[in-house]
């Protein structure tokens, strides 16, 4: 493993005794931590700085840049922790954005925290009228409007990603895992009951969705999206229901190091818990040469429903 430091190879400056890098696939950052041991030689003349960029390398992979959060010495060494994202994007403000679109409001926020941007897979979406920013970072601003999208924000190696969460399903497979019962390292999340309906409440816009496959679940109603109208009403009644409810079921799997694995993947199931899932969360522990992989469900029973 290669540890590139503010753009310089500090492989030799140190030893690494643990590392891991995490991806999610919407809301959050990817990130690393990575333990140095014998870092005086890097260290020396040095004061590593919140900010500073890192990567991890090995073979083909790369975690891509990430910036540093916190660097940790102590008596056995050095844990430098690190995000994927500039603490700018965090920053709080208030603001206004008129007819503006996620696309553009996300190019916006690109260009002030220092990144690029990519958006994938939610075309033909309307301008919103108004777009107000109430103390708060572009991230938080950004995830809320994306997830009313249907689409995961995700910042990696300096992009800011706004990726369809229909597109990445509808992308084949890249593999397929067979599940039996002496299966190791297999674990069934239940985290939340998945909700028959759900829907938007504002003085610009009422609607409703409701998810085929929960007909005993309960129903929630949101009052404080910030909808302009019916439309985007219809739009975000469909997405925040599936937010919930692709979350509802969670398969964790642990295998061998497969860096391969990344957040968004569609992976097949087959034997027990057959389907179509989508990889939330991808964690590679290169000390112990293992991925462990979070799956979420591929929801395609969500219709709109009259309110």
């Amino acid at each position: 493993m290669n540890i590139i430091y503010n753009g310089a190879d500090i492989t030799d400056l140190c030893e690494v005794d643990a590392s891991n890098v995490s991806e999610v696939d919407g809301g959050g950052a990817d990130s690393l931590a990575v333990k140095l041991y014998k870092s005086s030689a890097w260290l020396e003349g040095k004061s590593p700085m919140h900010e500073d960029e890192i990567a991890l390398r090995e073979g083909d992979y790369t975690s891509g840049v990430m910036y540093v959060d916190t660097v940790s010495p102590d008596h056995t060494g050095t844990l430098v922790k690190a995000r994927s994202f500039p603490a700018k994007a965090t920053d709080t403000k208030y603001d206004s954005y008129n007819m503006v679109s996620l696309r553009q409001l996300a190019a916006k926020a690109a260009e002030e925290i220092g990144l690029t941007v990519s958006v994938i897979g939610i075309e033909g979406r309307a301008p919103y009228t108004r777009v107000l920013r109430k103390n708060e970072g572009w991230l938080a601003l950004l995830n809320r409007y994306a997830t009313g999208e249907g689409a995961a924000l995700k910042c990696s190696n300096g992009k800011l990603n706004i990726v369809g969460y229909e597109w990445a399903q509808n992308r084949p497979a890249v593999e397929s895992i067979l599940i039996t019962p002496k299966t190791p390292g297999i674990k069934v999340i239940d985290s939340a009951s998945r909700l028959r309906s759900l829907q938007v409440h504002t003085a610009k816009g009422k609607a409703g969705a409701k998810d085929l496959l929960a007909p005993g679940g309960a129903s929630k109603t949101m009052y404080d999206l910030p909808v302009c109208n019916f439309e985007q009403a219809a739009r975000w009644a469909k997405w925040y229901l599936f937010a919930h409810n692709r979350m509802a079921l969670q398969i964790e799997i642990q295998r061998e190091l497969n860096t391969r694995a990344e957040a968004l993947q569609r992976v097949d199931l087959a034997g027990e818990l057959e389907g179509e899932w989508i990889i939330h969360r991808v964690t590679h522990d290169f000390k112990n040469r293992t991925t462990r992989m979070v799956l979420v469900e591929c929801i395609d029973s969500i219709l709109p429903s009259p309110v």
